[in-house]
């Protein structure tokens, strides 16, 4: 015989009906609600388990008094997958949300305010139940029988995952803003590939203020969607799905209407690998490239001019891009206009093969600097230049006439900011490189 507690007589909260059970040592409990108990807040959620270890219940049932004046909030059905189990919830108002995993849950006459889950390992029944919800009133993950059941004001009154097999009948769904009974599964896109539809949906069902009656979603693998309105069984037909990398499938619903299978379509052209071309800094030779073609990243050798070698310090060989601009460093250190402030005056002609005017003082060290720079800048971008140090244009003196006396006027203001005066004799613009 089961061991039957009534609440809140025997115990102040079904939570606490079950305790005294387990205390008992019992394996079937009945728990039965007094009219117009409700479940003290400290008990939510309600969780009724049944299993196969030991200290569990084997069969368990919450049973509310008639017409249903006992409350509960969120409540949780779970149930092992051995055989024999059974957990009951039956007669009462839920307050909340009802979910349902196991085989041997049910649930029957009961008002359920926030919807019914049904989960993965399914559940036995759902029955005689009355479901309200702003969403999904029932949401079907696992086989399930849902029966005599009234949905009503949802946007969804059934909606079944994963092809879960799922049988409704005698069921009233009312008011659904998006559709009665929605269905979504999926299926291989391989050629010969076939899916069985395993909801049951027969016509015993009403449907009533539906936005829709049934919406079927089938997604391929790699391909568009299939989606099938307002029929069950489907109507046999022909379907071409596009791929997602071109090429399409065939689909073909059977004569059943509730079998499809893939017949054919075109395979994926194949992809050309396009190789990613690294971003790579522009060569600065080119962007500097000379009228004689050597530019500053070359290694060709290059011979330039005779009193730029000699400014820079160099013999009458051809040298190298490198070799000049090491050249031009050590020199430039040499005659700096800073770094000739914490030498002596004297230090101002200091470098060897300069060729320096006779002023002492910062108009010669400045002077020296820009000869020392245009000589650098004569041999290394490979620009003619005369036995003066005047550079030409590369299209000779004609042409490059007027370039050449913008560049001297921009050179000559840029002299005196530094120095401050006019340049020394010797390193005027008349001998210097512009």
């Amino acid at each position: 015989m089961p061991e039957e507690i009534k609440v809140p007589i025997d115990a102040p909260s079904v939570a606490a009906a079950l305790e005294l059970a387990r205390s008992r040592g019992a394996q079937e409990v009945v728990v039965r609600l007094e009219p117009d108990f409700e479940e003290p807040p400290e008990a939510w959620p309600l969780e009724l388990e049944a299993g196969a270890g030991a200290g569990d219940f084997r069969s368990l049932e919450v049973v509310g008094p008639p017409e249903r004046h006992a409350v509960l909030r969120d409540v949780a059905l779970s149930t092992s997958d051995a055989e024999g189990l059974k957990v009951l919830l039956q007669g009462v108002v839920v307050r909340g949300r009802a979910t349902l995993d196991g085989p041997g849950c049910a649930l029957d006459d009961c008002e359920v305010r926030h919807g019914i889950e049904v989960g993965h390992r399914g559940a036995a029944c759902l029955r005689g139940c009355e479901v309200h919800g702003k969403a999904i009133g029932i949401a079907v993950h696992g086989g399930v029988a849902i029966e005599d059941c009234e949905v009503d004001g949802c946007a969804i009154a059934v909606s079944l995952y994963g092809n879960a097999a799922a049988s409704l009948r005698g069921n009233v769904f009312r008011r659904c803003r998006a559709a009665a009974v929605v269905l979504h599964c999926q299926m291989e896109a391989e050629e010969g590939a076939v899916l069985q539809l395993a909801p049951m949906i027969d016509e015993s069902n009403a449907i009533e203020e539906c936005a829709r009656t049934f919406e079927v979603h089938i997604e391929v693998e790699g391909a568009t969607a299939l989606t099938f309105t307002d029929e069950w069984p489907l109507t046999p037909s022909l379907h071409t799905l596009r791929r997602g990398r071109g090429g399409s499938v065939e689909v073909e619903v059977e004569d059943s209407g509730t079998s499809l299978r893939v017949v054919g379509g075109e395979a994926a052209p194949e992809k050309t690998e396009r190789r990613k071309r690294k971003w790579q800094r522009p060569d600065r030779a080119e962007a500097n490239e000379g009228a004689d073609g050597v530019g500053l990243e070359s290694e060709a050798e290059i011979l330039g001019p005779s009193w730029a070698r000699q400014v820079l310090g160099l013999g009458e060989e051809r040298v190298t891009p490198r070799q000049v601009r090491a050249a031009y460093r050590r020199k430039a250190r040499e005659v700096h206009p800073d770094k000739q402030r914490q030498r002596a005056p004297s230090g101002g002609a200091a470098g060897a093969g300069l060729e320096v005017g006779s002023e002492e003082g910062a108009s010669g060290r400045a002077g020296s600097f820009h000869r020392l720079t245009e000589a650098y800048e004569a041999l290394l971008t490979g620009v003619p230049c005369d036995e003066g140090g005047r550079r030409r244009g590369r299209g000779g003196w004609d042409a490059a006439a007027g370039a050449w006396e913008e560049a001297l006027t921009k050179t000559e203001k840029k002299r005196q900011r530094a120095a401050r005066t006019w340049p020394a004799a010797g390193t005027g613009a008349a001998e210097g490189c512009g």
